[in-house]
């Protein structure tokens, strides 16, 4: 199985810009993400589009389009929630020809239709009864951003998030549902998607779940009406395996990653409305002075380039040395501005930013290599930035903690860690920590400790007070709490409540993995008289899916019927379908998905390659497809998880 999602997301936009010729394209943020790594947005003006607007019904009535009579909608988001956009907008113009390109929708054969007669409708509400009107509704399963051939990303699940299980902590009282009406609702979209995905890629599944949210997306992919049809008509067979990121938070909640690119997203903001790039400071190759990649005079830089050598470099990011990134992005751009000049052997930041300067005021360069030179300034800004240092603190400050854990793990109780962090809230300011990276550290703690140990009662008391000191001393300064659990001004006792629930999170972390059985750990003993050892949920994951031996994965459920069983009468296929999952494993598939819901790290992204690289899978020519919903930083983890489990009223 030869697939290039690269290739294939190019190929789909190139058919979706045949529509654009004279059109007002309308777009949302998450497809906007989408383009972005596929062909640029800047190939909608190419094609013929005559403006770009935000799918933002006000928006759009600050600044019409003047006599516009063809649009074309882009959207990746749900039906429902552009519904009313998309009714405002119609209705105060004169269209009479609109595309709209949205995400596979479940029960098409009624809701198209739906969807139809209504935009028809809002068409006449201005433009009348004029004939000739065109309308054309297109479902698309190619709104993914592909960060190399192999590995994408899902922007329209972006915000889709494993939900936290308060119920397995025993103090919590009421027992609640789990997954709520709206995360019932993501994992159905998202089973739909992937349905009409595997369909254009010609893929039989058999799909395996770990995790609550999974297991959701695992049936309700199961339930679809036309899913057994799809698979017998497949030319490819694959193995898909989701996985819940809930389960194991310690490796996007680390700054200590060997992997440059998450060195990259720790250290530069997001991209203005996206989760998988970054902004740039450009600031080098221009002619003005800012003082900070928010500035709005000058436009950032960013990773997303569509030209082979930057995808490339991209590749660089994830899997080579900080040092063979320098040397080779140094040899890229001396060979552009001063070819047959010899080369460094030996690379500092400072000199990439040194090359980066020599394209200054040359148009006609900067513009043939501006791809390049915006990554370069992203690894030079990695590492000479004005968080370096501050990472370098926290880094050192989650190896001692580490380390303290590993060598506690044989005792009942882990006594003197929490004092440690109690004592580092108390002297934040000056040690120079801010709030939410001290909350991600602890966050990172309960991740790790799981119900392996216990900490003493006092401590976690001492701990919940000292985080509500820190809230309510912090509110003038900005933080992620702040701006997700408290309003402006809150009362002590807001901010108290605020802190308990935070503690009731934390302890839902650490509850994460409490019902599994193979991978209840994280935390593995090495030899005699040596600390235990951190083993990512990830990597177990893939080790027993690449073994030789195909060992029982107790924790991975399957769902699906498995291939042979699809040739059986409805009646045989339900009496055996029990013991097929059971004995199903997911290396009987040449081929595999990945898919972590909830987002994924580059390290993750390079360990997972790695494995497959060396199982039998791929020496027989089987492919590995790596997908998620986004790329993680602590930091967006920490917003996440907060952002799952909302304040209770």
């Amino acid at each position: 199985m030869d697939t290039d999602f690269i290739s294939i997301g190019q190929s789909a936009w190139n058919k979706i810009l045949t529509y654009l010729e004279n059109a007002v394209v309308f777009i949302d943020s998450k497809a906007g993400e989408c383009i972005h790594w596929s062909i640029g947005v800047e190939a909608l003006l190419q094609n013929g589009a005559s403006a770009i607007k935000e799918l933002n019904a006000y928006k759009y009535s600050q600044e019409p389009v003047e006599n516009a009579v063809k649009a074309v909608f882009i959207s990746a988001c749900s039906l429902s929630s552009i519904q009313m956009d998309l009714c405002d907008i119609i209705c105060q113009s004169s269209f009479l020809s609109v595309v709209l390109v949205t995400l596979p929708v479940q029960d098409p054969s009624s809701s198209i239709p739906r969807l139809r007669n209504d935009i028809m409708q809002w068409m006449n509400m201005k433009a009348g009864n004029i004939k000739g009107k065109h309308l054309d509704i297109l479902c698309f399963p190619f709104f993914f951003a592909p960060l190399v051939e192999t590995v994408i990303m899902l922007p329209p699940f972006r915000d889709v998030f494993p939900p936290l299980d308060f119920n397995k902590v025993k103090s919590f009282g009421n027992r609640v549902d789990l997954l709520s009406v709206k995360d019932q609702a993501s994992a159905e979209s998202l089973a739909v998607y992937l349905d009409l995905l595997f369909g254009q890629l010609s893929v039989a599944d058999v799909v395996f779940s770990i995790g609550t949210l999974s297991g959701s997306v695992a049936s309700a992919l199961e339930d679809l009406p036309f899913v057994h049809q799809r698979r017998k008509s497949a030319r490819h067979r694959m193995s898909v395996v989701i996985v819940d990121r809930t389960l194991d938070l310690c490796s996007s909640t680390s700054v200590d990653s060997t992997c440059f690119l998450d060195k990259l997203l720790c250290s530069l903001p997001h991209l203005p409305e996206h989760s998988n790039d970054v902004a740039v400071n450009m600031s080098q190759l221009a002619q003005v002075t800012v003082d900070s990649t928010n500035d709005e005079c000058l436009f950032p830089g960013c990773l997303a380039h569509p030209d082979s050598v930057c995808r490339n470099v991209v590749e660089w990011l994830i899997h080579k040395k900080d040092k063979d990134i320098l040397i080779n992005l140094h040899q890229i751009l001396r060979s552009k501005i001063s070819p047959g000049s010899k080369f460094e052997t030996r690379v500092k930041p400072e000199a990439l930013e040194k090359d980066v300067r020599q394209f200054r005021g040359n148009i006609d360069k900067i513009q043939e290599n501006c791809g390049v030179l915006q990554i370069a300034l992203a690894v030079v800004q990695t590492l000479v930035g004005e968080h370096a240092e501050e990472l370098e603190l926290v880094l050192s400050t989650e190896r001692v903690l580490r380390e303290n854990v590993a060598t506690s793990l044989e005792t009942s109780e882990l006594s003197g860690l929490l004092p440690q962090i109690t004592k580092l809230l108390a002297e934040r300011h000056i040690r120079g920590f801010n709030l939410d990276a001290l909350l991600t550290l602890i966050l990172l703690l309960y991740s790790l400790t799981g119900t392996d140990t216990n900490f003493p009662l006092k401590d976690e008391v001492q701990l919940q007070a000292a985080i509500s000191t820190a809230l309510f001393e912090d509110q003038e300064y900005p933080g992620t709490v702040h701006d997700i659990l408290l309003p402006l001004d809150a009362s002590k006792e807001k901010v108290d409540s605020v802190a308990a629930h935070i503690f009731s999170i934390l302890k839902a972390v650490s509850h994460a993995r409490r019902d599994l059985s193979k991978y209840k750990t994280v935390l593995k003993l090495r030899e005699q008289s040596m600390p235990a050892e951190y083993t990512p949920l990830l990597n177990e994951i893939m080790k027993d899916i690449t073994d030789p031996s195909k060992p029982i994965i107790p924790d991975l459920s399957c769902k699906s019927t498995g291939l042979k069983d699809l040739l059986k009468s409805g009646f045989s296929m339900l009496l055996n379908k029990q013991q097929a999952a059971a004995a199903q494993h997911p290396s009987d598939q040449p081929n595999l998905l990945f898919l972590v819901l909830g987002g994924i790290t580059g390290g993750e992204i390079r360990s997972i390659q790695k494995a497959w690289t060396d199982s039998a899978q791929y020496k027989s020519g089987g492919t590995l497809l790596l997908a998620s919903t986004r790329l993680l930083s602590p930091t967006d983890t920490l917003q996440a998880v907060l952002k799952s489990a909302p304040l209770p009223l």
